[in-house]
Protein backbone atom coordinates (compact mmCIF):
# COMPACT_ATOMS: atom_id res chain seq x y z
CA UNK A 1 0.00 0.00 0.00
CA UNK A 2 2.47 2.77 1.16
CA UNK A 3 4.57 1.74 -2.27
CA UNK A 4 1.23 2.20 -4.24
CA UNK A 5 0.73 5.59 -2.50
CA UNK A 6 5.12 6.77 -3.14
CA UNK A 7 4.24 5.41 -6.73
CA UNK A 8 1.11 7.60 -7.46
CA UNK A 9 2.71 10.74 -5.62
CA UNK A 10 5.93 10.46 -8.06
CA UNK A 11 3.45 10.39 -10.98
CA UNK A 12 1.57 13.22 -9.95
CA UNK A 13 4.70 15.29 -9.20
CA UNK A 14 5.97 14.40 -12.46
CA UNK A 15 2.76 15.61 -14.61
CA UNK A 16 2.44 18.94 -12.26
CA UNK A 17 6.03 19.39 -13.10
CA UNK A 18 5.13 19.32 -16.71
CA UNK A 19 2.44 21.52 -16.83
CA UNK A 20 4.11 23.72 -14.87
CA UNK A 21 7.03 24.07 -16.92
CA UNK A 22 4.56 24.68 -20.31
CA UNK A 23 2.19 27.14 -18.86
CA UNK A 24 -1.47 26.80 -18.67
CA UNK A 25 -3.13 25.55 -21.31
CA UNK A 26 -4.85 29.16 -22.39
CA UNK A 27 -1.36 30.50 -22.12
CA UNK A 28 -0.73 27.67 -24.69
CA UNK A 29 -2.99 28.79 -27.23
CA UNK A 30 -2.05 32.38 -27.16
CA UNK A 31 1.52 31.40 -27.45
CA UNK A 32 0.57 29.62 -30.18
CA UNK A 33 -1.15 32.06 -31.84
CA UNK A 34 0.99 34.46 -31.36
CA UNK A 35 3.69 32.35 -33.26
CA UNK A 36 1.99 33.22 -36.42
CA UNK A 37 -0.10 36.31 -36.60
CA UNK A 38 0.96 37.44 -39.60
CA UNK A 39 -1.11 33.82 -40.83
CA UNK A 40 -4.29 35.69 -40.00
CA UNK A 41 -4.29 38.14 -42.92
CA UNK A 42 -4.80 36.47 -45.94
CA UNK A 43 -3.58 37.68 -49.29
CA UNK A 44 -6.61 39.64 -50.49
CA UNK A 45 -8.44 41.94 -48.30
CA UNK A 46 -12.09 43.21 -48.81
CA UNK A 47 -13.22 46.74 -47.57
CA UNK A 48 -16.22 46.37 -45.33
CA UNK A 49 -19.54 48.58 -46.27
CA UNK A 50 -18.73 51.00 -42.93
CA UNK A 51 -15.09 51.12 -44.25
CA UNK A 52 -15.64 52.96 -47.80
CA UNK A 53 -19.10 54.65 -45.92
CA UNK A 54 -19.21 58.15 -47.13
CA UNK A 55 -16.39 58.13 -49.77
CA UNK A 56 -18.47 59.69 -52.04
CA UNK A 57 -19.05 63.09 -49.67
CA UNK A 58 -15.21 62.72 -49.43
CA UNK A 59 -14.69 63.11 -53.21
CA UNK A 60 -17.53 66.15 -53.68
CA UNK A 61 -15.86 68.06 -50.98
CA UNK A 62 -12.26 67.89 -52.33
CA UNK A 63 -13.66 68.63 -55.78
CA UNK A 64 -15.86 71.43 -54.77
CA UNK A 65 -13.58 72.57 -52.47
CA UNK A 66 -11.92 75.45 -54.64
CA UNK A 67 -14.83 76.82 -55.65
CA UNK A 68 -16.13 76.87 -52.17
CA UNK A 69 -13.38 79.15 -50.84
CA UNK A 70 -13.78 81.49 -53.90
CA UNK A 71 -17.68 82.20 -53.22
CA UNK A 72 -18.62 81.28 -49.16
CA UNK A 73 -22.13 81.85 -49.87
CA UNK A 74 -23.11 79.10 -52.99
CA UNK A 75 -26.25 77.88 -52.08
CA UNK A 76 -25.84 74.31 -53.57
CA UNK A 77 -22.82 73.25 -51.36
CA UNK A 78 -21.68 70.11 -49.93
CA UNK A 79 -20.98 72.69 -46.89
CA UNK A 80 -24.36 74.05 -46.55
CA UNK A 81 -26.09 70.55 -46.77
CA UNK A 82 -26.27 69.94 -43.14
CA UNK A 83 -28.83 72.59 -43.30
CA UNK A 84 -31.19 71.12 -45.21
CA UNK A 85 -31.21 68.06 -43.34
CA UNK A 86 -34.92 68.03 -41.76
CA UNK A 87 -32.70 67.22 -37.81
CA UNK A 88 -31.39 70.53 -38.71
CA UNK A 89 -34.72 72.24 -38.70
CA UNK A 90 -36.02 70.29 -35.96
CA UNK A 91 -33.04 71.11 -33.86
CA UNK A 92 -33.62 75.28 -34.48
CA UNK A 93 -34.45 77.47 -31.90
CA UNK A 94 -38.31 79.87 -32.62
CA UNK A 95 -37.87 83.11 -33.23
CA UNK A 96 -38.83 84.19 -29.99
CA UNK A 97 -36.12 82.53 -28.56
CA UNK A 98 -33.44 83.89 -30.69
CA UNK A 99 -35.28 87.13 -30.11
CA UNK A 100 -34.85 86.98 -26.36
CA UNK A 101 -30.95 86.00 -26.69
CA UNK A 102 -30.34 89.00 -28.90
CA UNK A 103 -32.13 91.40 -25.61
CA UNK A 104 -30.06 89.60 -23.14
CA UNK A 105 -26.86 89.65 -24.83
CA UNK A 106 -23.75 87.68 -22.92
CA UNK A 107 -25.63 87.14 -19.75
CA UNK A 108 -27.18 83.83 -21.36
CA UNK A 109 -24.32 82.57 -22.32
CA UNK A 110 -24.40 79.86 -20.20
CA UNK A 111 -28.36 79.69 -19.15
CA UNK A 112 -29.33 76.07 -19.81
CA UNK A 113 -33.26 76.96 -19.94
CA UNK A 114 -32.96 77.52 -24.04
CA UNK A 115 -30.13 75.79 -25.06
CA UNK A 116 -30.26 74.17 -28.68
CA UNK A 117 -26.57 72.44 -29.15
CA UNK A 118 -26.98 71.86 -32.67
CA UNK A 119 -28.24 75.39 -33.87
CA UNK A 120 -25.47 76.93 -31.09
CA UNK A 121 -22.34 74.83 -31.90
CA UNK A 122 -23.07 74.99 -35.92
CA UNK A 123 -23.66 79.29 -35.25
CA UNK A 124 -20.16 79.04 -33.47
CA UNK A 125 -18.36 77.01 -36.23
CA UNK A 126 -19.60 79.16 -38.93
CA UNK A 127 -18.92 82.47 -36.89
CA UNK A 128 -15.76 81.50 -36.32
CA UNK A 129 -14.91 80.46 -39.93
CA UNK A 130 -15.70 83.87 -41.17
CA UNK A 131 -12.99 85.50 -38.88
CA UNK A 132 -15.39 86.99 -36.17
CA UNK A 133 -13.72 87.59 -32.28
CA UNK A 134 -14.05 85.43 -29.83
CA UNK A 135 -16.55 87.02 -27.54
CA UNK A 136 -19.07 86.82 -30.56
CA UNK A 137 -18.57 83.38 -30.85
CA UNK A 138 -18.61 82.53 -27.57
CA UNK A 139 -22.51 84.08 -26.97
CA UNK A 140 -23.03 82.35 -30.18
CA UNK A 141 -22.28 78.73 -29.46
CA UNK A 142 -23.34 79.30 -26.21
CA UNK A 143 -20.64 77.78 -23.82
CA UNK A 144 -20.29 74.37 -25.70
CA UNK A 145 -17.03 75.56 -27.48
CA UNK A 146 -14.21 76.84 -25.23
CA UNK A 147 -12.31 79.49 -26.06
CA UNK A 148 -9.04 77.07 -27.46
CA UNK A 149 -11.26 75.07 -29.81
CA UNK A 150 -12.96 78.45 -31.20
CA UNK A 151 -9.18 79.61 -31.85
CA UNK A 152 -8.44 76.23 -33.14
CA UNK A 153 -11.24 76.55 -35.78
CA UNK A 154 -10.28 80.60 -36.80
CA UNK A 155 -6.20 79.83 -37.11
CA UNK A 156 -6.78 76.84 -38.52
CA UNK A 157 -9.05 78.13 -41.19
CA UNK A 158 -6.51 81.60 -41.74
CA UNK A 159 -3.63 79.04 -42.21
CA UNK A 160 -5.85 77.17 -45.31
CA UNK A 161 -8.18 74.51 -43.23
CA UNK A 162 -11.56 74.15 -43.12
CA UNK A 163 -14.38 72.17 -41.59
CA UNK A 164 -16.89 70.24 -43.30
CA UNK A 165 -20.34 69.83 -41.01
CA UNK A 166 -22.39 66.89 -41.82
CA UNK A 167 -25.02 64.52 -40.45
CA UNK A 168 -23.39 61.26 -43.04
CA UNK A 169 -21.67 58.45 -41.30
CA UNK A 170 -17.60 58.96 -42.48
CA UNK A 171 -15.86 55.74 -42.90
CA UNK A 172 -12.04 55.50 -42.35
CA UNK A 173 -11.48 56.13 -46.20
CA UNK A 174 -13.09 59.50 -46.11
CA UNK A 175 -12.11 60.42 -42.90
CA UNK A 176 -8.31 59.76 -43.70
CA UNK A 177 -8.87 61.44 -47.52
CA UNK A 178 -10.48 64.68 -45.50
CA UNK A 179 -8.32 64.42 -42.99
CA UNK A 180 -5.13 65.07 -45.61
CA UNK A 181 -6.43 67.85 -46.95
CA UNK A 182 -7.46 69.48 -43.87
CA UNK A 183 -10.63 69.57 -44.19
CA UNK A 184 -12.42 68.58 -40.78
CA UNK A 185 -15.47 66.45 -40.55
CA UNK A 186 -18.11 67.75 -37.70
CA UNK A 187 -20.36 65.06 -37.46
CA UNK A 188 -24.09 65.89 -35.91
CA UNK A 189 -26.40 63.25 -34.65
CA UNK A 190 -29.74 63.93 -32.74
CA UNK A 191 -29.48 61.14 -30.30
CA UNK A 192 -26.97 59.89 -28.08
CA UNK A 193 -24.89 57.10 -30.17
CA UNK A 194 -21.81 54.89 -29.46
CA UNK A 195 -18.71 56.17 -30.81
CA UNK A 196 -15.29 55.08 -30.00
CA UNK A 197 -16.62 52.54 -27.15
CA UNK A 198 -18.94 55.07 -25.33
CA UNK A 199 -21.65 56.75 -25.64
CA UNK A 200 -21.78 60.61 -26.81
CA UNK A 201 -24.74 62.81 -26.86
CA UNK A 202 -25.42 64.97 -29.65
CA UNK A 203 -23.70 68.50 -28.05
CA UNK A 204 -20.55 65.91 -27.31
CA UNK A 205 -20.09 64.35 -31.02
CA UNK A 206 -19.43 67.45 -33.06
CA UNK A 207 -16.98 68.69 -30.05
CA UNK A 208 -14.97 65.03 -30.02
CA UNK A 209 -14.85 65.90 -33.65
CA UNK A 210 -13.12 69.34 -33.28
CA UNK A 211 -10.95 67.75 -30.47
CA UNK A 212 -9.49 65.37 -33.45
CA UNK A 213 -9.06 68.41 -35.57
CA UNK A 214 -7.13 69.84 -32.93
CA UNK A 215 -4.93 66.93 -32.34
CA UNK A 216 -4.20 66.95 -36.14
CA UNK A 217 -3.23 70.70 -36.84
CA UNK A 218 -0.66 70.48 -33.62
CA UNK A 219 0.59 67.27 -35.46
CA UNK A 220 0.98 68.46 -38.66
CA UNK A 221 2.49 72.32 -37.33
CA UNK A 222 0.19 74.38 -39.43
CA UNK A 223 0.31 77.01 -36.82
CA UNK A 224 3.98 77.61 -36.64
CA UNK A 225 6.33 79.69 -38.92
CA UNK A 226 3.59 81.66 -40.48
CA UNK A 227 5.76 84.26 -40.66
CA UNK A 228 8.26 83.00 -42.87
CA UNK A 229 10.99 84.36 -39.86
CA UNK A 230 11.20 80.90 -37.61
CA UNK A 231 13.74 78.11 -39.51
CA UNK A 232 11.81 75.05 -41.07
CA UNK A 233 12.08 72.54 -38.33
CA UNK A 234 11.85 68.71 -39.26
CA UNK A 235 8.57 67.64 -38.97
CA UNK A 236 6.75 70.99 -40.90
CA UNK A 237 8.54 69.14 -43.73
CA UNK A 238 8.23 65.95 -42.99
CA UNK A 239 4.12 66.44 -42.79
CA UNK A 240 4.58 68.71 -46.10
CA UNK A 241 5.50 65.57 -47.51
CA UNK A 242 3.68 62.43 -46.21
CA UNK A 243 0.96 63.38 -48.89
CA UNK A 244 -1.56 60.68 -48.12
CA UNK A 245 -2.30 60.56 -52.31
CA UNK A 246 0.91 60.07 -53.68
CA UNK A 247 1.81 57.13 -51.19
CA UNK A 248 -1.97 55.90 -51.80
CA UNK A 249 -1.41 56.02 -55.38
CA UNK A 250 1.66 53.53 -55.39
CA UNK A 251 0.28 50.70 -53.35
CA UNK A 252 -1.47 47.42 -54.39
CA UNK A 253 -5.42 47.34 -53.19
CA UNK A 254 -4.20 45.11 -49.92
CA UNK A 255 -1.63 48.06 -49.17
CA UNK A 256 -3.89 50.44 -49.43
CA UNK A 257 -6.15 49.09 -47.37
CA UNK A 258 -3.94 48.60 -44.79
CA UNK A 259 -2.54 51.85 -45.10
CA UNK A 260 -5.64 53.56 -44.16
CA UNK A 261 -5.68 52.03 -40.70
CA UNK A 262 -2.14 53.19 -40.34
CA UNK A 263 -3.14 56.49 -41.35
CA UNK A 264 -6.11 56.81 -39.48
CA UNK A 265 -4.70 55.25 -36.32
CA UNK A 266 -1.80 57.89 -36.47
CA UNK A 267 -3.47 61.12 -38.09
CA UNK A 268 -7.20 61.07 -36.66
CA UNK A 269 -6.71 59.25 -33.85
CA UNK A 270 -3.55 61.54 -33.08
CA UNK A 271 -1.76 58.11 -32.40
CA UNK A 272 1.76 59.85 -33.61
CA UNK A 273 1.42 63.89 -32.37
CA UNK A 274 3.35 63.56 -28.64
CA UNK A 275 6.29 61.68 -30.02
CA UNK A 276 7.35 63.31 -33.39
CA UNK A 277 6.88 66.69 -31.78
CA UNK A 278 9.97 66.30 -29.77
CA UNK A 279 13.74 65.69 -29.64
CA UNK A 280 13.50 64.69 -33.74
CA UNK A 281 10.88 66.82 -35.13
CA UNK A 282 12.25 69.82 -33.70
CA UNK A 283 15.50 69.54 -34.95
CA UNK A 284 16.78 71.94 -37.32
CA UNK A 285 17.14 70.39 -40.51
CA UNK A 286 21.27 71.51 -40.85
CA UNK A 287 21.66 69.35 -37.30
CA UNK A 288 23.41 66.02 -38.40
CA UNK A 289 21.01 63.03 -37.28
CA UNK A 290 22.52 59.69 -37.77
CA UNK A 291 20.61 56.29 -37.76
CA UNK A 292 20.84 54.79 -35.15
CA UNK A 293 19.69 58.16 -33.27
CA UNK A 294 16.20 57.66 -35.46
CA UNK A 295 15.87 54.39 -35.13
CA UNK A 296 16.38 54.98 -31.48
CA UNK A 297 13.70 57.24 -31.71
CA UNK A 298 11.39 55.37 -33.01
CA UNK A 299 11.88 52.52 -30.52
CA UNK A 300 11.55 54.78 -27.27
CA UNK A 301 8.81 56.90 -28.69
CA UNK A 302 6.06 55.78 -30.51
CA UNK A 303 3.12 53.49 -29.41
CA UNK A 304 4.94 52.41 -26.21
CA UNK A 305 1.44 52.44 -24.15
CA UNK A 306 0.07 50.18 -26.86
CA UNK A 307 2.88 47.41 -26.12
CA UNK A 308 3.96 47.59 -29.92
CA UNK A 309 7.46 47.69 -30.48
CA UNK A 310 10.00 48.56 -33.58
CA UNK A 311 12.80 46.27 -35.40
CA UNK A 312 14.61 47.40 -38.04
CA UNK A 313 16.90 45.18 -40.39
CA UNK A 314 20.30 45.90 -42.15
CA UNK A 315 18.97 46.70 -45.08
CA UNK A 316 16.35 49.17 -43.81
CA UNK A 317 13.46 47.06 -43.53
CA UNK A 318 10.75 48.16 -40.58
CA UNK A 319 8.67 45.74 -38.78
CA UNK A 320 6.08 46.56 -35.73
CA UNK A 321 5.21 43.73 -33.22
CA UNK A 322 3.89 43.27 -29.87
CA UNK A 323 6.40 43.05 -27.30
CA UNK A 324 7.86 39.76 -26.17
CA UNK A 325 6.40 40.05 -23.08
CA UNK A 326 2.90 40.57 -23.28
CA UNK A 327 2.47 37.22 -25.28
CA UNK A 328 1.03 35.99 -22.59
CA UNK A 329 -2.98 35.91 -20.74
CA UNK A 330 -0.71 39.18 -19.69
CA UNK A 331 -1.69 41.01 -21.80
CA UNK A 332 -5.61 40.84 -21.92
CA UNK A 333 -6.00 44.35 -21.40
CA UNK A 334 -2.96 46.04 -22.32
CA UNK A 335 -3.48 47.85 -25.71
CA UNK A 336 -6.62 50.31 -26.58
CA UNK A 337 -5.53 49.55 -30.73
CA UNK A 338 -6.72 45.79 -30.22
CA UNK A 339 -9.38 46.51 -28.30
CA UNK A 340 -10.67 49.15 -30.51
CA UNK A 341 -10.39 46.95 -33.40
CA UNK A 342 -12.90 44.34 -31.21
CA UNK A 343 -15.49 46.52 -30.27
CA UNK A 344 -18.05 46.52 -32.74
CA UNK A 345 -19.13 49.99 -31.59
CA UNK A 346 -15.98 51.41 -32.51
CA UNK A 347 -13.62 49.87 -35.39
CA UNK A 348 -14.60 46.25 -35.38
CA UNK A 349 -17.28 46.99 -38.77
CA UNK A 350 -14.70 48.56 -40.54
CA UNK A 351 -12.24 45.56 -40.59
CA UNK A 352 -11.84 44.06 -43.87
CA UNK A 353 -14.84 41.64 -43.97
CA UNK A 354 -12.25 38.14 -44.27
CA UNK A 355 -10.82 39.57 -40.74
CA UNK A 356 -14.54 40.05 -39.64
CA UNK A 357 -14.76 36.17 -40.03
CA UNK A 358 -12.47 34.99 -39.00
CA UNK A 359 -13.04 36.82 -36.23
CA UNK A 360 -16.97 35.18 -35.87
CA UNK A 361 -15.56 31.87 -36.88
CA UNK A 362 -12.53 31.59 -34.04
CA UNK A 363 -13.86 34.34 -31.27
CA UNK A 364 -11.24 32.42 -29.04
CA UNK A 365 -8.77 33.82 -31.28
CA UNK A 366 -10.03 37.06 -31.78
CA UNK A 367 -7.04 39.04 -29.84
CA UNK A 368 -4.75 37.22 -32.04
CA UNK A 369 -6.48 37.84 -34.96
CA UNK A 370 -6.37 41.55 -34.67
CA UNK A 371 -2.70 41.90 -33.39
CA UNK A 372 -2.21 40.23 -36.30
CA UNK A 373 -4.04 42.80 -38.43
CA UNK A 374 -2.75 45.23 -36.52
CA UNK A 375 0.90 44.66 -36.86
CA UNK A 376 0.70 44.43 -40.55
CA UNK A 377 -0.89 47.91 -40.85
CA UNK A 378 1.44 49.65 -38.62
CA UNK A 379 4.53 47.65 -40.56
CA UNK A 380 3.54 48.76 -43.35
CA UNK A 381 2.57 52.60 -42.29
CA UNK A 382 5.66 53.08 -40.54
CA UNK A 383 7.89 51.71 -43.68
CA UNK A 384 6.62 54.78 -45.40
CA UNK A 385 7.11 56.77 -42.54
CA UNK A 386 10.83 56.12 -42.04
CA UNK A 387 11.47 55.67 -45.63
CA UNK A 388 10.13 59.92 -45.93
CA UNK A 389 11.95 60.58 -42.57
CA UNK A 390 15.61 58.54 -44.00
CA UNK A 391 14.66 60.93 -47.30
CA UNK A 392 14.38 64.29 -45.83
CA UNK A 393 17.47 63.61 -43.19
CA UNK A 394 19.55 62.84 -46.01
CA UNK A 395 20.64 59.25 -44.23
CA UNK A 396 20.81 55.96 -45.42
CA UNK A 397 17.90 53.03 -44.58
Amino acid sequence: MKYFLNLCLSCFLIFATSVISQGSPCDQVLRKDFSNLGAYVPDQLTPSRAFLESNDLATAALNELPQYEMNRKMRQSIWRAYQTDPRFRRALPSLWTILKRISRGRKSLYDGDDRFPIYDITTGISEALNGDNVSLVERDSRGFLSPNLIEMIQLAHSSGATFLLTWENLGLRAINRLFSQRIYPVGLIDQDVKVDGRVMAPWLFPIHDLYHARSNEILVDSFTQRDGKSPRNFAKIFYEQLRYDDLFSALSEKEKLLFDFGYFIYFHESHGSAEWGSEIANTILTEEISKERLRKFYRDHFFQHENFSFAFSDDGKVTVSLHRKYESIEYDTSFRIVQRLLNKDDMLTHLPMEIQQQIADHPDKARAIATGFAQEFLTLFFQLHYNLATQILGIPK
